[in-house]
């Protein structure tokens, strides 16, 4: 396999990044904060931990079938009866899991910016970005992810220095993160949780290694910088929103980080917040993009006669029809809900399943 075709071992990094930072940066103070308060950041820690154990467990199941992806795993493990359902299951659960995070940047698009513009549309302009991103191979993903991804957290940066230096005057409490736990037991599992859910992407690695390139370091050290990078920019989002707006506020305040950037301004530029919005909106795409593409890879395995890029616009196609489907801002929380519990079946259960299955049938699959 030519050079081209492969993926350096920086360009999984931050792929891993740019599949797991997507939308928490909007909504994910609020979820968090509001139940752990000031330990939400040592919730994040233990949502880590259980994403670094998911991905032992991805890894150590692609090791024993380094040229496979996922989809070839499930095969070569389960063979062809058990197979096509598991794969369908997965299927759906990128469908599923691709317009979640499509319906709730559609409604922050629709909520903070575009109010007049009506959410098909929204929905409409996203899916085809994501489309046209989709259907590209998953090297050519990870290399435009590079450029997108090094932009946007640089740019990142500079909205810090921003809201930091407008927000000097501003009186912060450092003994809003005392005590370290503030919070039950209840509360702490919950936090976590959700801090797990948030940061789901990770999965992208049962597709990506089999193209990533011999280096320097092992591939699960890449993976694990991918998993800190993103662990150490969420604490640190965190420790900037508890201090300055502190942890009532933020249970008030659904978009925490644009509610600091609405009141930040840089010379005769204001309004930070329209500005951030659309040059984050890289990431979303890159999200979307590669959710469409590992579904359509299940529909390939499934469906062979197919061509790639006809699968690709029919899942796109459903991508936008759920989108329409009339739910209300209550039923679209009780469904991520449920959704969130079902997704530990696909980026845990199902792969240590597979794993074992692997093990116990060692003989027979060699």
């Amino acid at each position: 396999m030519s050079n081209s075709k492969l993926i350096t071992q920086r360009q999984l990094l931050l792929l891993i990044m740019g599949c797991q930072l997507r939308l928490g940066i909007y909504t994910l103070p609020n979820r968090l904060i509001a139940i752990a308060k000031g330990s939400a950041w040592l919730t994040l820690l233990a949502a880590g931990v259980l994403i670094w154990l998911s991905t032992g467990i991805m890894y150590v199941l692609q090791k024993r079938f380094p040229n496979l992806i996922l989809y070839d795993t499930i095969y070569k493990v389960l063979g062809k009866w058990l197979g096509p359902l598991v794969t369908f299951g997965y299927i759906c659960f990128f469908l599923i899991y691709g317009t979640s995070i499509l319906m709730a940047f559609r409604d922050i698009l629709h909520v903070w910016m575009l109010i007049e513009t009506p959410e098909w549309v929204l929905s409409l302009i996203l899916v085809i970005a994501s489309y046209f991103l989709g259907t590209k191979p998953l090297p050519s993903i990870a290399r435009f992810t590079t450029i997108v991804m090094s932009f946007s957290l640089l740019l990142f940066v500079i909205f810090v220095v921003l809201v930091l230096l407008n927000y000097s005057d501003h009186i912060v409490d450092p003994l809003r993160f005392l005590p370290f736990i503030q919070t039950d037991v209840k509360g702490f599992l919950a936090a976590t949780h959700n801090g797990y859910i948030y940061m789901l992407g990770f999965h992208i690695i049962m597709f990506a290694l089999p193209f990533v390139e011999k280096g320097k370091r092992s591939h699960f050290t890449i993976v694990t910088l991918g998993i800190v990078g993103t662990l150490v920019f969420y604490i640190l989002f965190i420790g900037i929103i508890t201090l300055y707006l502190g942890t009532m506020e933020v249970t008030l305040i659904e978009y925490p980080w644009l509610y600091l950037l609405k009141g930040t301004y840089w010379n005769m530029v204001d309004r930070m917040d329209l500005l951030f919005i659309p040059l984050w909106l890289g990431v979303i795409i890159i999200s979307l993009g590669i959710t469409l593409n590992m579904a359509s890879k299940g529909v390939q395995k499934l469906w062979q006669a197919a061509p790639p890029k006809f699968v690709s616009l029919f899942l796109a196609v459903t991508f936008f029809l759920l989108t329409l489907l009339p739910l209300s801002r209550y039923n679209q929380q009780q469904f991520n809900l449920i959704f969130s519990f079902v997704s530990y079946a696909f980026v845990f259960a199902l792969p240590l399943f597979l794993l074992l299955t692997a093990i116990i049938r060692k003989k027979q699959l060699s």
